[in-house]
């Protein structure tokens, strides 16, 4: 069967959905399923920010014991900044904007906050490698519509912020960022200006050049302009928005106002999204990833939510895997002889 363009779309639609499918069978043989609610509320079932600090103390020390009990024969320990970091994204990943497939500017950007272990994996694991800070300062200070590849922690912290604060994250850089953004502008305007293939005409070059200067020069567009730019300016006698545009605002402002509700202390979660934007780039984290998956793991496995935990009962799981196994390859034998 050749390729075209409608199977491609449809064979990865399949694909997608198929392992959201596989996602969702292993989250609940893990117990990564599990609601965050019951270990991060008080008893009268708000977020509680000091039941936050008690099972993220809870994981790091159970990752340490996993180390310990694993390789005992080895002096296990984990530095004060990595365990300041680990911190400070549990802290702002639990009470965060989960995962988004795509971010468009945040008046059309309807969030929902994380509220399983699954959904801290899913940050985790979809967030970019970013080699140094140039990397993510560059993306940040692009903007809508480039800084939408970045799904992960940076991306859904940088929404949290505007939403939290209703301003850019660009707008608490540091003097050392600020500088970085200011010499990459300088060389991205010095490209442009020198390197332009058509600046063929002494004519024009002037006035293109100047008005690349005049580009460079103006402070970064808020969102307002940036939906016009990219969605055009109404006319003042045509109708503002649609009634289903108007609807769509609307959901999305109750989002933001029912995430912005959740979150016991906006003034540490920016401190701790701060502070691990500063030790990100500063420290090794190369086991990050591995870390804050195996500290979950752990956590779950010690209170008996995952399937792991079970005794000779788990043998149920290896019987009915084989079986739907089996039963998925004889289906697909028998499809092929049709």
């Amino acid at each position: 069967m050749k390729l075209t363009k409608e199977t491609a779309d449809f064979m990865d639609f399949r694909l997608e959905t198929f392992n959201e499918r596989l996602k969702e069978i292993s989250n609940i043989v893990t117990g990564r399923n599990t609601e965050l609610a019951a270990y991060i509320s008080d008893g009268d079932g708000n977020i509680s920010d000091e039941r936050i600090d008690v099972l993220i103390s809870a994981l790091i020390e159970g990752l340490i014991n996993y180390n310990q009990q694993l390789y005992s024969h080895l002096l296990y320990k984990l530095s004060d900044e990595t365990r300041e970091l680990y911190e400070c994204f549990l802290y702002c990943t639990i009470q965060g904007v989960a995962y988004m497939k795509y971010v468009d500017i945040l008046q059309h950007t309807e969030v929902e906050r994380v509220t399983t272990f699954s959904d801290i994996l899913d940050i985790l694991n979809h967030s970019f490698t970013y080699r140094d800070r140039s990397e993510l300062l560059y993306i940040e200070q692009l903007g809508y519509p480039v800084a939408t590849g970045d799904t992960g922690f940076f991306r859904c912290c940088d929404v949290s912020y505007e939403i939290l604060t209703d301003s850019n994250i660009m707008n608490v850089f540091s003097d050392e960022e600020a500088e970085i953004v200011t010499e990459m502008r300088e060389k991205q305007r010095s490209m442009e200006v020198y390197d332009d293939p058509d600046d063929e005409d002494d004519g024009d070059d002037y006035e293109k050049q100047f008005a690349r200067e005049q580009l460079f020069q103006a402070p970064p567009l808020t969102d307002e302009e940036l939906f016009n730019r990219f969605y055009g300016i109404h006319d003042e006698y045509e109708e503002q928005i649609s009634d289903h545009e108007q609807e769509e605002w609307e959901k999305v402002t109750a989002s933001h106002n029912s995430w912005k509700s959740t979150v016991v202390d906006p003034e540490k979660f920016i401190a701790r999204y701060m502070r691990y934007r500063e030790l990100y780039f500063t420290i090794n984290h190369t086991k990050m990833r591995d870390d804050i998956e195996k500290m979950i793991d752990v956590f779950l496995y010690e209170h008996g939510l995952s399937a792991f935990s079970l005794d000779e009962r788990y043998g149920m799981i290896t019987y009915r895997t084989e079986r739907y196994r089996n039963i998925i390859s004889s289906e697909i034998r028998k499809a092929r002889c049709k």
